[in-house]
């Protein structure tokens, strides 16, 4: 059994390759990290966990996964000594 997270952050997404990994059989566990949680919203796509500190986001998206959904948020201060893509992995 081959266990696995597929890590969505922001930069430039190719929407078909991140689709793909999303649906993978060996990508069970989604995490959506800042900007990539936008792009798991545009795609009604329901992550298992968020983080970040949602400065690049609309207030709506934040709203809605912390306020519609039961997927765990970590929210952190815009000013930190790590990276958000490191955040994610904690």
């Amino acid at each position: 059994m081959n266990k696995c997270a597929v890590i969505i952050t922001g930069g430039l997404l190719e929407e078909r390759v991140v689709l793909s990994a999303i649906e993978a059989e060996d990508a069970p566990y989604i995490i959506g990290v800042d900007r990539g949680v936008k792009f798991l919203y545009e795609h009604n796509i329901i992550p298992d966990y968020i983080v970040g500190d949602f400065d690049s986001l609309a207030e709506e998206i934040v709203d809605y996964y912390r306020n519609k959904t039961e997927v765990p948020v970590r929210e952190y201060n815009p000013v930190k000594d790590a990276s958000r893509l490191l955040l994610s992995l904690v």
